[in-house]
């Protein structure tokens, strides 16, 4: 009876659901190929059922890569507890309300803790670089502040199709229109993750891990120069543009993702007159 109430409840909540909700930063999660529903709520510290009846998804089987979840909250991330930590320390750490922490982990009035005990943290407005440092991954992955890492634009070029809604779905990333094999450099230092042949709809990319649960994504290249493993620096060459996989004509597919999420790059690029002239 309670499934059943719980099912009622939530089919409710995706009709009324608001669509300025759906499309706002931080409402997606992109998932890793055999990630399950089941294993992002519980990394993410939300409602697996919810999470597969919004998505139309099964909870235990294995999603594709690249598959894309409505998240039906902000997500949070977890942390271990040490010696010396009080609500009010991680509080401060992380820049949430003590309330909020107590209500995610559902703790008593009291807000005991004790070392080796496992928090979730809701993400706040910004975290700071040093709390950010403090801890290592894969235990957690964070929003970063946005001044916490400056991009710069990887191509010369203009804007031909921006994030956001397009063509009846929505569009990841944003398209940078260029000419045929100009170079696209890296908009931030880091790691190169993935370098060649990616899929149909990307052709072959470039993605590059910045630490931080920060990662950029550089498809639709005619070639990469870039291998898996290099250290890159900002502006350093990492592809070639072009038009492989979906694509219209010679451009860049440009993406930001935090955290797995994909957002508007226009927010993290530096205010310009032209697409790239910061290349």
């Amino acid at each position: 009876m309670k499934k059943m109430i719980f099912m009622a409840a939530a089919a409710l909540l995706l009709v009324l659901w608001p669509a300025s909700a759906a499309l706002a930063g931080g409402s997606y999660y992109i998932a890793c190929e055999q990630e399950t529903v089941a294993s992002i709520a519980e990394t993410y510290g939300l409602d697996s059922e919810l999470l597969a009846l919004m998505n139309d998804v099964a909870a235990a089987e294995p999603l594709a890569e690249g598959t894309v979840l409505r998240l039906p909250e902000t997500p949070c991330f977890s942390v271990t507890v040490s010696r010396g930590d009080t609500l009010s320390s991680l509080a401060r750490r992380y820049a949430v309300d003590i309330a909020e922490i107590t209500r995610v982990n559902e703790l008593d009035s009291q807000g005991r803790l004790y070392p080796g005990q496992t928090l979730l943290i809701p993400f706040g407005e910004e975290i700071s670089v040093s709390a950010v440092a403090s801890v290592e991954a894969p235990e957690l992955a964070v929003y970063a502040s946005r001044s916490a890492l400056a991009y710069i634009w990887p191509v010369d070029g203009f804007i031909s199709s921006p994030y956001g809604e397009r063509w009846g779905s929505f569009h990841w990333g944003l398209d940078i229109a260029a000419d045929n094999l100009s170079e696209i450099g890296a908009a931030a230092a880091g790691v190169v993750v993935e370098a060649g042949w990616k899929n149909d709809a990307y052709g072959y990319a470039v993605v590059i891990d910045h630490g931080g649960g920060r990662q950029t994504l550089y498809g639709h290249c005619s070639s990469v120069v870039a291998q898996v493993g290099d250290q890159v620096r900002t502006g350093e060459t990492v592809a070639l543009v072009g038009s492989t996989g979906n694509s219209t004509g010679p451009h860049l597919h440009f993406e930001i993702r935090e955290n797995g999420v994909c957002v508007d790059p226009l927010l993290y690029l530096p205010v310009n007159e032209s697409a790239g002239s910061s290349k």
